[in-house]
């Protein structure tokens, strides 16, 4: 479709060069200057505040995992102290096993010399029975006794670690001292 044209004209651009600007006052424009000399200090200051708490909480954040680091340090130097203790408990644990089956054995091979120099059926049963009485008092005493080491031996294995890890906590603030 084609446009119709119009009897209106445009008005033709009489000036061919840009307006004058206008004359600015010296002061105003002075009071303008310092207003955005002012606003950009006090953006600055702003800035540099936040930055300077930023920085302190990451300096407290670095105190922190510092604190963190030299704990678990400890708590590494207790337990290996303390599986040092466990083996050594162990071991003491052990020997004693080792010698109530020794003694055992050694009643154990009596009572058998007993029976084979008895005079009677009887009394190869009397010493029999005798043994296994004794044998019966006696592990039941041995099994205590092996209880009693294996309880103490693991109380004296955690309670470093348990006093380790809860003075490891209060040093790096994750649990306050009671």
């Amino acid at each position: 479709m084609v446009a119709k044209k119009t009897g209106a004209k445009r008005a033709p651009n009489k000036s061919k060069t840009a307006p004058k600007a206008e004359k600015i006052n010296k002061a105003e424009f002075k009071a303008e200057a310092n207003g955005a000399e002012n606003f950009i200090e006090r953006a600055r200051e702003v800035f540099e505040e936040r930055a300077e708490r930023v920085m302190d909480a990451f300096a407290g954040v670095r105190e922190r995992f510092a604190d963190m680091r030299l704990g678990a340090t400890d708590v590494a130097e207790v337990l290996r102290n303390s599986w040092e203790l466990a083996a050594s408990s162990a071991r003491d644990v052990n020997m004693q096993i080792i010698d109530f089956a020794q003694a055992d054995l050694n009643r154990l091979f009596d009572a058998q010399r007993k029976m084979l120099k008895a005079k009677s059926l009887r009394e190869a049963a009397e010493i029999q029975a005798n043994f296994f009485r004794t044998q019966f008092e006696l592990g039941v005493k041995q099994t205590r006794k092996v209880s009693e080491m294996a309880v103490e031996s693991t109380k004296e294995v955690f309670e470093p670690i348990t006093t380790g890890f809860s003075e490891m906590l209060e040093k790096t603030g994750l649990r306050k001292a009671a």
